[in-house]
C-alpha cells in the first residue's frame, strides 16, 4: 500500500522534505522540469519508510507538483500514477483530481478527462483550470466523433459508470500468452501519419523536427573536436527532442485529426454543406462551376502560407483575388466569408506597415461579425483593430479597444495583456504620468501570470523583459538587471538568440547605472556630510 499517514515515523526527515520539495517548486517555475522532478523524488524518498508508504499527508502536494513536471515533458503515464497515488487517502484532494485530469487528457482517453474535469468543477466551480479543462476535453471528443448536434445519443444502458465516477482500471497491461492454435490476427498497429499530416499538426515545430532529424542522420555532426562522451551526450538530447515531438504528434492527431481542422474551417467560414469525416469525398456547394469549399479552403491555406513565409505582398495580392470571387458568389453564409477574407487581407496590409488600410480592413470585419452576429469574429476585428491603433501610436485607443474584448483562452490573454501594458509603458515615456507606470508594470505581471498556467515560456520572457523596461524607466536599476538576466535566461530556453543577446546588454547597462546611480548617492551624502559638518564647527566658533 501507498496510503499516506501522518508524521511521527522516525525515518521522516521533513527539513530535507522542506527543502528538496521547494528546490524542486524553483526548478519548475524555470521550466527546468527534469531538474525539478529528481528534487520532487528526493522530497518524497525522504517521507518514505522502508514499506513504501509516505509518513505525512502533505506529500500528496508534493506528488501533484511532479505530475505537473511529467506532463510538461509528455510523461502522461507517470504523471497519472502521482495523480492516483496522491488521490489514495483522499479522494477530494483538488489539485489531485486536476492532474488526473489533465494526464488522462494527454493520454487521449478525452471522456474520462471530461468526466474529472467535471468533477473538480462541481467542487470548485471558481477555479478556472477546470472550466477550461471541460471546454478543451468537449472540443477534443466534437473533434472526434463530431457535435452533438450532429449525433443522436440515445440514453440507455448502463450509465452507473458515469454516476458514481469510478476509478480507471489499472494502466499496468498484463500479457496474455496467446492460446496455441489461436489463428486471430493481431490488432493492427497505429498507422503513421504522413509527412503532410505532420506538418499540419506540427505547425512552426515542424522546421525543428527536420532540423533535428538532419543532425541526427549527419555523420559528422559532433565528432570534430568534441569529446566522445559530450558528442553522446548530445546525440541523446536531440533524440529526446526528436521522441517528444513524435509524442506531441500523435496526441494531437487524436485531440485534432486533420479531418477535423477542416471541418473548424468549414464552420469559421459558415459552410454548412456536408461534414468531412474520415474516408468521406468533399464536395462542391453547386455543380455549375460556382466557387466551393474547397476553392476558399485551398486559397485561404495559400494566403497564410505566403504570410507565415514572410511574402506579404503576394498574399495580399491572392487575398484581394480571393475575396473577388467570393463577393461575385451566391455561397452559403456570404457575408461571414467575406468578413474571414478582408481579415486576411488586413493581415496582409498590417505586415506591409500599411496601417491605416489594414484598420479600414479589420473595421470592415467588424462590420460583417455585426450583420451575421458571430462572437468569435467579433473578438478577432476588435483584436486586430487595437494592434493597428497601437502600431500608429494611438495607444489611448488601443487600450480602450483591447479592453471591451473578452478573451478566455490564457495564451490568448497573455498577449492582449503584454500589449496592454507595452501601450501603458508608451504613454509613460511619453507624458510622466505614474498611474501609467503602474498599470504597465500590473499588465506585466498578469502577462506572466497567464504564460505560467499555461507554461509558455514565450509569455513569460516577454513579460519580464517588459516589467524590466517599466523599472528602469522607474530607475531602479538592479531589478531591471535581474528581470533582464530572467529574460535572457528564459530567452535561452525558447531558442530565441536575438532577445537573449539584447536582455543581456541591457542588463548589463542597467547594471552601470545602477553603479553609478549608487556612486552618486554616495557622493551626495559625503557632501552632505561635509556641510553639515561646517555648519556645526562655524556656530561652535
Amino acid at each position: 500500500s501507498n496510503k499516506c499517514k501522518m508524521a511521527g515515523d522516525p525515518e521522516t526527515d521533513l527539513v530535507k522534505y522542506s527543502n528538496c520539495f521547494h528546490d524542486g517548486e524553483k526548478l519548475a517555475q524555470h521550466g527546468i522540469y527534469a531538474k525539478a522532478i529528481q528534487r520532487y523524488t528526493q522530497a518524497l524518498d525522504s517521507v518514505t519508510n522502508a514499506n513504501g508508504i509516505l509518513t505525512i499527508d502533505n506529500a500528496k502536494q508534493c506528488l501533484t507538483s511532479r505530475a505537473k513536471c511529467y506532463l510538461a515533458m509528455s510523461d502522461h503515464k507517470n504523471a497519472y500514477l502521482d495523480a492516483e497515488r496522491s488521490l489514495e487517502d483522499d479522494p477530494n484532494f483538488v489539485k489531485g483530481i486536476h492532474m488526473k485530469a489533465e494526464a488522462l487528457y494527454m493520454k487521449g482517453e478525452f471522456e474520462y478527462a471530461l468526466m474529472y474535469f467535471h468533477r473538480g468543477h462541481k467542487m470548485r466551480p471558481e477555479l478556472s483550470e477546470f472550466s477550461r479543462g471541460i471546454s478543451k476535453s468537449t472540443e477534443a471528443i466534437e473533434n472526434s466523433v463530431g457535435s452533438p448536434d450532429d449525433i443522436a445519443l440515445e440514453k440507455k444502458g448502463d450509465l452507473t459508470l458515469f454516476l458514481t465516477f469510478p476509478k480507471l482500471p489499472s494502466e499496468t497491461v498484463k500479457t496474455q500468452t496467446k492460446k496455441k492454435g489461436d489463428t486471430r490476427k493481431a490488432p493492427p498497429a497505429t498507422a503513421k501519419a504522413s509527412e503532410k499530416s505532420v506538418k499540419a499538426l506540427l505547425g512552426e515545430l515542424y522546421a525543428d523536427r527536420q532540423y533535428i532529424e538532419e543532425l541526427l542522420e549527419d555523420p559528422s555532426f559532433v565528432t570534430v573536436n568534441t569529446a566522445a562522451e559530450d558528442s553522446d551526450s548530445l546525440r541523446e538530447l536531440l533524440a529526446s527532442e526528436k521522441s517528444y515531438l513524435e509524442k506531441r504528434t500523435e496526441f494531437w492527431r487524436q485531440q485534432k485529426p486533420i479531418y477535423a481542422i477542416h471541418n473548424e474551417r468549414a464552420r469559421n467560414l459558415g459552410l454548412t454543406t456536408t461534414r468531412l469525416v474520415p474516408g468521406a469525398t468533399a464536395t462542391t456547394t453547386d455543380n455549375s462551376g460556382e466557387l466551393s469549399r474547397e476553392d476558399i479552403w485551398r486559397g485561404q491555406d495559400d494566403i497564410e502560407h505566403l504570410l507565415n513565409d514572410k511574402r506579404p505582398d503576394e498574399a495580399l495580392h491572392h487575398a484581394r483575388d480571393l475575396r473577388e470571387r467570393v463577393e461575385e458568389s451566391t455561397i452559403p453564409n456570404r457575408t461571414h466569408c467575406l468578413a474571414m477574407m478582408s481579415s486576411l487581407v488586413g493581415n496582409a496590409l498590417f505586415d506591409l506597415a500599411e496601417f491605416a488600410q489594414a484598420l479600414t480592413e479589420y473595421e470592415r470585419v467588424l462590420e460583417h461579425a455585426t450583420l451575421v452576429s458571430q462572437p468569435e469574429l467579433t473578438t478577432l476585428a476588435m483584436s486586430n483593430i487595437g494592434r493597428c491603433q497601437a502600431a500608429k501610436c494611438d495607444y489611448l485607443a488601443a487600450i480602450e479597444t483591447w479592453g471591451k474584448v473578452t478573451l478566455v483562452d490564457p495564451r490568448l490573454l497573455a498577449w492582449q495583456h503584454h500589449e496592454m501594458g507595452r501601450c501603458y509603458l508608451e504613454l509613460y515615456r511619453t507624458g510622466k504620468n505614474p498611474d501609467h507606470l503602474s498599470q504597465a508594470v500590473s499588465m506585466a505581471q498578469s502577462c506572466h501570470r497567464q504564460g505560467s498556467e499555461t507554461g509558455d515560456r514565450k509569455w513569460e520572457m516577454a513579460a519580464k523583459i517588459l516589467q524590466g523596461e517599466a523599472c528602469r524607466e522607474k530607475g531602479d536599476f538592479a531589478k531591471a538587471a535581474e528581470l533582464f538576466d530572467t529574460g535572457a535566461h528564459d530567452a535561452g530556453s525558447v531558442g530565441n538568440d536575438t532577445t537573449q543577446f539584447n536582455c543581456n546588454e541591457a542588463a548589463k547597462a542597467c547594471r552601470e547605472l545602477a553603479a553609478d546611480k549608487a556612486a552618486s548617492e554616495a557622493a551626495g551624502a559625503a557632501a552632505d556630510a561635509s556641510t553639515t559638518a561646517g555648519i556645526a564647527d562655524g556656530a561652535d566658533k
